[in-house]
């Protein structure tokens, strides 16, 4: 069996959770080793719409953090290129009942010093030109929220930290044994490699499922399925990621408004409009989610109905030149069923996150700031 060096810390599991914990692990000096079980990761960390919106979060669990997480990709942003961009958020109320969600949510932003105004219909055509606003009521406009390209942010934090901050990284490398031995962490890689660590964070989803089956929560875990679409280049620009008032009364936020009632049909769809700086359009997503033990039903086949609803909603919100479709998929990720994350720490030094969810683009590179201080205070 091959030996390697002992590190400070290891993390299973390259996508944005792992990559962030990299990060904070190496600027608080730890040698750090991330593995990656593929080639280069791609499930659904590089498979989501990349919006960045504090705005949709929880009040009392995720909006601060996710304003913390904002400064953090503003802050690596100006030393290299994340792909991180300020385009703000502008939510489109098409009803009378999300207007006075709208009016509510931006009080309570008022509240919380996060900067939010509300527009008329003309204002947010003013600020959308593509915008079709004869069935509009009005918008919220949250200029200091952004977007990243999921595809490549996470790709170029990972470059960035091998070559800037001295990460170690091993990929097409799976891990089929973690535990704990003379009083370290060992975990054991497909290829009979021996490697030694003071901690290790599995933030490797359903493989921790397989790694430590007796600490993974079916109960407190689920799948969740959205569909993505995108649209060829166009001419239009869009400067605003524009979102449906149907999504924004699925959003945590809109749980503390006095009009909630979460009596929004279960067959509505729930819009997210965003333009890449390539010119295409990315439309999304309609969710489905199931328990962890019947995660086959959502099955793997994409939807060309829900595409062709998608586009037919886009169309109530957008005037484009062209609908042509570039490419779609799916994005399947696992989520708490309480809008946490699940964390248990095993025999003192081996590490679970897990169930970040939809929600992991905006609030990892925070959560995990806190979660690496907390382990190394």
């Amino acid at each position: 069996m091959l030996k390697s060096k002992k590190y400070d810390l290891i993390v299973v599991g390259a996508g944005i959770t792992g990559t962030f914990c990299a990060l904070h692990a190496l600027n608080k000096k730890k040698s750090v080793l991330l593995i990656e079980k593929d080639n280069s990761p791609f499930e659904s960390s590089f498979r989501n719409l990349g919006h960045i919106n504090p705005s949709g979060q929880s009040f009392a669990k995720w909006f601060d953090i996710s304003r913390k997480s904002l400064r953090i990709y503003q802050g690596l942003q100006e030393n290299f290129d994340l792909t991180f961009s300020k385009t703000g958020t502008c939510y489109i109320a098409k009803s009378t009942q999300e207007l006075t969600l709208l009016h509510e949510l931006q009080a309570l932003f008022e509240e919380r010093n996060y900067p939010a105004q509300l527009y008329s219909p003309a204002d947010c055509k003013q600020l959308n030109p593509a915008l079709i606003t004869n069935k509009i009521f009005g918008g919220i406009h949250l200029p200091n929220e952004g977007v990243v390209d999921s595809k490549e942010m996470t790709h170029r934090l990972r470059n960035h930290l091998i070559s800037e901050l001295g990460l170690h990284y091993k990929h097409n490398t799976l891990v089929v044994d973690v535990e704990k031995r003379r009083g370290i962490a060992k975990i054991v890689t497909s290829q009979q490699e021996t490697i030694w660590a003071d901690h290790i964070i599995l933030a490797c989803g359903n493989q921790t499922q397989l790694l430590l089956p007796n600490h993974y929560p079916t109960e407190l875990l689920q799948k969740c399925q959205s569909q993505i679409i995108k649209l060829s280049p166009q001419r239009t620009q869009l400067k605003n990621t524009l979102i449906s008032g149907a999504s924004v009364e699925c959003f945590s936020s809109s749980q503390s408004c006095p009009s909630f009632d979460n009596s929004l049909p279960q067959d509505e769809i729930k819009l997210t409009i965003k333009q890449l700086k390539d010119g295409s359009v990315l439309l999304g997503e309609t969710v489905r989610s199931t328990c962890i033990q019947k995660q086959s039903d959502l099955g793997f086949e994409l939807s060309m109905e829900a595409n062709s609803r998608l586009i037919e909603k886009a169309k109530t919100f957008i005037d484009l030149p062209a609908w042509d479709i570039e490419s779609t998929w799916t994005n399947t990720y696992l989520e708490h069923v309480g809008d946490g994350v699940f964390s248990k720490t095993v025999d003192d030094i081996i590490h679970i996150l897990a169930g970040m969810g939809n929600k992991s683009i905006t609030t990892s590179p925070a959560y995990t700031q806190m979660y690496i201080n907390q382990l190394y205070q």
